[in-house]
């Protein structure tokens, strides 16, 4: 398309490529995918943008947290190892031991 090509001078080569080759938007069982929105909004920043490697981060980053979801499992995990910590400051009488976890 002619917005695409607009961005091809600023575009490094791999990325320019891998944004023409990217998904459909539909998943497996022919539904549109759950992260294909974000994928959507991120690519559009690419291919408009001025300076797409400064400004679309968020975006990026809001795609890839959809994809592999590590923000949000490290939450979880941090929240049971709260709990677990909280369980063990209780049975020790609330003297909370030497065992830390940064700060938090």
């Amino acid at each position: 398309s002619d917005l695409f090509c607009k961005r091809e001078a600023t575009l490094p080569l791999y990325l320019y490529l891998r944004l023409q080759k990217m998904s459909n938007g539909y998943g497996l069982v022919g539904r549109t995918s759950r992260c294909f929105g974000d994928f959507e909004k991120f690519t559009i920043c690419m291919k408009t943008s001025n300076e797409p490697l400064a400004t679309c981060g968020v975006l990026r980053d809001g795609y890839l947290e959809c994809l592999h979801g590590k923000d949000y499992f490290g939450r979880q995990k941090e929240i049971a190892w709260q709990k677990t910590e909280n369980e063990r400051i209780a049975k020790e009488g609330g003297k909370a031991g030497g065992h830390g976890h940064g700060g938090h």
